[in-house]
């Protein structure tokens, strides 16, 4: 009985051991994955704001970096935020993320009230897209909402760069990121697009 018991303990203390490393493998995952982001993110920023053709742009630039290192804590080199919201969504979708190729459009809006909607959007074989919603809660958590949408023939793929355009010339009324998880989850791919800067080719007009 003794040894039954044993037997049992150890049974159990291997399996809690296993899966405490696999839960830390997989937040490693994630903060190694989000360094590559936040970087990705803010070498596009930087470039940009670097290039701007005038200071009332470069101004812009500048509060969007301001604000995009304040939201993501740049303070230190290599610094992981666990409770930003970048961090609680890739948290949530990483498992669903590996092996396919997914795009993430974040369309926030800042100001006295901000609004923080991620749109994923999953590539098909054929050419289409299926786009998921999801929104930061005031209880800072994300929420899927009950809505998806395909989009035949998108036109959304690498390099990101190819939809930035001139002011004057793109659609979007606010600030929008838009990020690519290779199938691996290991590279990523990010652009930033200040306000009216993206293409209306890209399918995120159409999202």
């Amino acid at each position: 009985m003794i040894r039954l018991l044993l037997l049992l303990l150890t049974f159990l203390l291997r399996v809690g051991v296993g899966s405490l490393q696999g839960q830390r493998g997989y937040e490693d995952d994630v903060r190694r994955i989000l360094i590559s982001w936040n970087n990705a993110t803010l070498k596009s920023l930087t470039n940009q704001y670097k290039s701007a053709s005038d200071e009332k742009r470069r101004a812009r630039y500048a509060q969007s970096l301001d604000e995009f290192k304040s939201s993501n804590e740049f303070k230190y080199w290599k610094l992981v935020d666990t409770a930003s919201a970048r961090y609680k969504f890739l948290a949530m979708l990483l498992s669903k993320m590996k092996n396919k190729e997914v795009f993430v459009v974040e369309a926030n809006r800042m100001g006295a009230t901000a609004i923080i909607r991620n749109y994923v959007v999953w590539k098909k074989n054929n050419g289409d897209v299926k786009v998921e919603y999801y929104f930061f809660s005031n209880e800072k958590r994300w929420i899927k909402e009950n809505f998806t949408m395909t989009i035949p023939n998108a036109n959304i793929s690498l390099p990101l760069s190819n939809y930035l355009v001139k002011s004057s010339e793109g659609f979007n009324n606010d600030d929008i990121i838009i990020s690519h998880f290779a199938s691996n989850a290991g590279e990523v791919t990010s652009e930033f697009f200040s306000l009216g800067t993206l293409s209306r080719n890209c399918a995120v007009k159409d999202m």
